[in-house]
């Protein structure tokens, strides 16, 4: 009996109802909605930490290539595979692209680079830079290439003939900054130290400097990022970005703001002249 009793004693357990276990969910989900949302602004804050590292690091590799060579390395062109990329034409047009050292009395020899202004890459496979594509290009954290522009300025001076800067063809056809031993020669040879055509302003400006707008720099060379937004819409580019896109060598830098209006996050990295030739003379390679 009294097993049987046992048998016929009704359950008293049950299962969660279907309402419990949707609750559940739903619960389930909007914690963890929330935590991907705190986790978003974190992720971009470490990839905005890491792409600027590449450009510091990137930085630091141009002026060790500048203290061997006593030159700036011309920017990586699309079809260069990471690697500098020089005209071969002396004047005119650039002719097909070089991509070795700079030799004879070529457009590679002058300093001339295949790069049109703003359109440069970062030469990763010249400079040894890791993070590269299948293309040869570094790439920032959010795999888009990064940027370098130098220099265009061609010496002008009386010291420009074919026996005092090694540039035959006499003015208006060298580019110290990326010429066979440029730097030096730019620094020492000539009447006056041939200046940087590229400015770095507070803000977008109409113009080859920055004329009434703040100034961050006249530097030596550049490497930057476009960022999280890549510069391009959606969503809407402001001006500060959109200055740093145009085909000049006028660039924008200012404390990233995410402002629908004039949002900015680009992140620019630069050396100035100054800069450059102290590391050289600190090292030697420059008396």
């Amino acid at each position: 009996m009294h097993a049987a009793s046992r048998l016929n004693r009704p359950l008293t357990q049950r299962g969660f109802s279907l309402i419990e276990i949707s609750i559940v969910l739903i619960i389930a989900g909007l914690a963890l909605g929330a935590g991907l949302a705190a986790l978003g602004p974190q992720i971009q804050i470490r990839r905005y930490a890491e792409t600027e590292k590449q450009l510091q690091e990137a930085s630091d590799l141009i002026v060790a290539f500048a203290m061997v060579n006593r030159r700036l390395p011309c920017p990586a062109t699309a079809a260069s595979n990471g690697r500098e990329s020089f005209c071969t034409n002396a004047t005119g047009a650039c002719g097909a692209e070089a991509f070795v050292p700079p030799v004879g009395t070529a457009g590679s020899g002058r300093g001339r680079c295949a790069a049109n202004p703003n359109t440069g890459f970062l030469p990763a496979a010249t400079l040894g830079l890791g993070g590269q594509r299948n293309d040869g290009l570094a790439v920032d954290s959010w795999t888009q290439p990064i940027r370098y522009v130098v220099p265009d300025q061609q010496n002008t001076t009386t010291n420009n003939a074919a026996t005092a800067l090694g540039c035959a063809g006499g003015a208006s056809t060298c580019r110290p900054y990326t010429q066979v031993d440029g730097l030096r020669n730019a620094y020492y040879g000539p009447v006056s130290t041939p200046g940087s055509d590229i400015f770095v302003c507070a803000t977008a400006v109409a113009g080859a400097n920055c004329g009434a707008v703040a100034q961050r720099a006249n530097p030596a060379f550049v490497v930057f990022s476009f960022g999280a937004n890549r510069n391009a819409a959606p969503p809407a580019v402001g001006a500060d970005e959109t200055e740093n896109t145009d085909a000049d060598r006028v660039y924008a830098w200012r404390e990233r703001d995410e402002a629908p209006a004039n949002a900015f996050d680009d992140l620019v990295v630069w050396r100035t002249m100054d800069q450059l030739i102290a590391r050289m003379q600190g090292n030697g390679v420059l008396p």
